[in-house]
């Protein structure tokens, strides 16, 4: 009768171990499961280091010297002005400009004009594709540019050629002094609009260009 008792007790004992068991081991559980404390503390001390940068004052901003773009450049604005203004039949020019001696041979008659401090080699026609009144050719000096690459010249007749047509162009001796342009023309159109333009050489082929401005 005593044995009874004593399988009883042993089957208590095995029980109550084999539970002891179980909660360790789900304690481990927890444990491996628990976030790893040193990138716990990496994302604290991220989040801090945000927090700590301060906009700027409105006092530290006005401190800060204004960037301001350089001025524009006489001798690429004309030309640039030249190579973006496109030909339509709306806005074909009056007249066009080329070297003299690529079209003396098919112009007859022309008339001329020799500046005093012109060389021989620097004869310009003036080709026009109209009939154009009051046509002057014009000694310019450079005023400013804008940012906007707005070029003003004050201007100053040294010749009238009076009326030009195609049967009657201009050819002129000039010299160019520098890259920024220091001869230019005026004339008025069939329409009755005055044109202002100065004369220039590529710097890329050589070829000349007429570009606008306003005079001064």
């Amino acid at each position: 009768m005593r044995k009874v008792p004593m399988l009883v007790l042993l089957w208590v004992l095995v029980f109550a171990l084999s539970a002891c068991n179980g909660t360790a081991r789900s304690g481990e559980t927890e444990i491996i499961t628990t976030e790893n404390p040193e990138e716990v503390t990496e994302e604290i001390t991220e989040d801090t280091t945000e927090d700590e940068t301060e906009p700027e004052s409105e006092a530290e901003q006005s401190e800060k010297p204004e960037e301001t773009e350089p001025p524009a450049d006489p001798t690429e604005t004309t030309e640039n002005i030249a190579d973006k203004t496109e030909t339509t039949a709306e806005t074909a020019p009056a007249l066009s400009v080329e070297w003299a001696e690529k079209v003396n041979e098919s112009v007859p008659e022309f008339e001329e004009y020799i500046a005093p401090d012109a060389m021989s080699e620097s004869k310009i026609a003036f080709l026009p594709n109209e009939t154009l009144q009051n046509f002057q050719v014009l000694e310019l000096e450079f005023v400013e540019a804008d940012e906007d690459g707005n070029i003003l010249f004050s201007s100053q007749e040294v010749y009238l050629a009076g009326d030009l047509s195609p049967q009657r162009p201009l050819f002129a001796n000039l010299s160019f002094l520098g890259t920024i342009p220091n001869y230019g023309i005026s004339f008025t159109d069939e329409a009755g609009i005055a044109h202002h333009y100065t004369i220039g050489e590529s710097g890329k082929d050589g070829s000349l260009f007429l570009s606008p401005f306003t005079p001064q």
